[in-house]
């Protein structure tokens, strides 16, 4: 029974990254069908992060509709980390600031989000109010550029079944975590089909209580 309970939840873990993914690559390939940024690449880097998958979606249209347009058509660098007003293509390029495909630019993003802006204990929500790193240096000159992403973060939880399923995602996350390690947890197991309903997680992973804390709609 616990081999059976076991790799039904790995399948169900499985099913719903499969399904985050596909969300994903759907609403890229609608708003530019030309983009070279993966899916699969982007959500696998912003659950290591700890990162909503959607804010870095909605920053990329922003910047760039998934880097098909302006200086990151050139760069590769999608969410323009380092074009600076005024700064050159070519420049950054030259200096190594660009990217050889888009996807390389995900993680010098995340990083710079990380550790410049989500801190001191400021989360995704509160960049839509001001965008502002820690030296209180806004991420893009537009006066109106919280506005735009928070539009685009809304429209992405209308258009895709992605807000439903990061809410599933932890659940099998933990169970999975918990069922290939049981001797670390009192949890029994049983031969009852499996149900995320009433799952809370504890933190056991990247985006496990992020994805079910209240603070994202």
């Amino acid at each position: 029974n616990y081999m059976i309970y076991r790799d039904r939840t790995e399948l169900a873990l499985d099913g719903c990254r499969d399904a985050i993914v596909t969300e994903i690559d759907h609403y890229i390939d609608s708003v530019a069908s030309d983009s070279g940024l993966n899916g699969i690449k982007l959500f696998e880097l912003c659950d290591k992060y700890d990162v909503d998958v959607r804010f870095a979606m909605a920053q990329a249209e922003a910047e760039s509709h998934f880097g098909t347009t302006g200086i990151a058509a050139k760069t590769n660098s999608v969410w323009n980390v380092k074009a600076f007003d005024g700064r050159s293509a070519d420049d950054m390029i030259k200096r190594g600031d660009g990217a050889p495909h888009p996807d390389m630019s995900i993680e010098p993003y995340l990083i710079l989000l990380t550790t410049e802006y989500l801190v001191d204990g400021k989360n995704e929500l509160d960049m839509f109010e001001k965008f502002v790193n820690k030296h209180d240096k806004r991420y893009a000159s537009n006066p109106n550029y919280e506005k735009m992403v928070e539009g685009i973060y809304n429209r992405i939880n209308e258009c895709t079944e992605l807000e439903s399923l990061l809410k599933e995602y932890p659940c099998f996350f933990r169970i999975s975590r918990i069922l290939l390690n049981p001797y670390s947890s009192p949890l029994q197991t049983t031969a009852e089909p499996f149900s995320v309903k009433g799952c809370i997680p504890s933190g056991d992973s990247p985006m496990m209580e992020r994805r079910l804390n209240p603070r994202y709609p």
